[in-house]
């Protein structure tokens, strides 16, 4: 695979993740998938990135796995078959699904034209999604003869409701971007030529702010999921003393009293 099919870089805190194989609807090769896990392993370990922000070039914004790759997986006896998707998924599905959907910085993803498979769960996992209005959301596993392997099973219920996930998945229905926004998939839907402008503006924003509150956010969140009211409390309390004793919750603080615009330095 040439490099160019997956394109990453770092700058001014963002972190930018774009699928470049438009000619493909940006389908994801086992060798991009390869990239993938190094990109989510490096995203890791740097703690200068304070957003992700996921775009794709073309028409598509990723069409999920490519049906030749997945065609190699057909062979074989079923307990070889068995074991080559469990390997897989444990390599792919959680080393790039996993891995991004447990960072600690804020996630945006900009999608136009087809989600797709691995190409929805992108969506899934990002913390706030910008549509054109084109968009299109599909999971297809059950019309393929498997059952969803990303982490959909967990994401979309938590986002859409038990009902309407069960409708999506288990009928393979697709979703218009206004349907997709109006069931809490979507933040924003908007016109086309909009869209990359737009997502920049919103990682921008998150890259402005004070790095651990908006981390220490993104894991109250996280933790809102399991723990009961009493314990969210606690977790909110400690969240807001480590911010308070940050250099940052000072900046905030003196910039508000100073009536300028607070620099954060993280």
């Amino acid at each position: 695979m040439p490099s160019e099919s997956i394109l990453f870089d770092k700058r001014d805190g963002i972190a930018r993740l774009r699928f470049n194989r438009p000619e493909a609807k940006n389908a994801l090769t086992l060798a991009m998938c390869d990239r993938l896990v190094e990109v989510a392993d490096e995203l890791r370990a740097d703690r200068r990135v304070r957003a992700l922000l996921i775009e794709a070039a073309g028409p598509d914004f990723c069409t999920g796995a490519d049906m030749g790759d997945l065609a190699t997986m057909t062979g074989g006896t079923p307990a070889d078959r068995a074991g080559l998707v469990r390997q897989s998924a444990l390599t792919y599905s959680e080393g790039i699904f996993l891995s991004l959907a447990t960072l600690d910085i804020p996630i945006v993803a900009a999608v136009r034209g087809y989600a797709v498979g691995a190409g929805f769960q992108f969506a899934l996992m990002a913390d706030l999604v910008v549509a054109s209005e084109n968009a299109r959301f599909f999971a297809p596993m059950v019309n393929l003869a498997h059952s969803p392997d990303h982490g959909e099973s967990c994401l979309l219920p938590r986002k859409v409701g038990e009902a309407r996930a069960a409708q999506i998945l288990l009928l393979g229905e697709r979703l218009a971007a206004a349907e997709a926004e109006k069931w809490g998939i979507v933040n924003w839907v908007v016109p086309d030529g909009e869209l990359e402008v737009k997502a920049d503006e919103i990682a921008t924003r998150l890259a402005s702010l004070a790095p651990l509150a908006v981390r220490n956010t993104k894991a109250l969140l996280r933790k809102s999921r399991s723990n009961d009211i009493a314990s969210q409390f606690e977790a909110e309390r400690d969240c807001v003393a480590e911010c308070a004793a940050s250099a940052d919750f000072v900046e905030a603080i003196m910039a508000f009293t100073e009536r300028r615009k607070p620099v954060f330095g993280g």
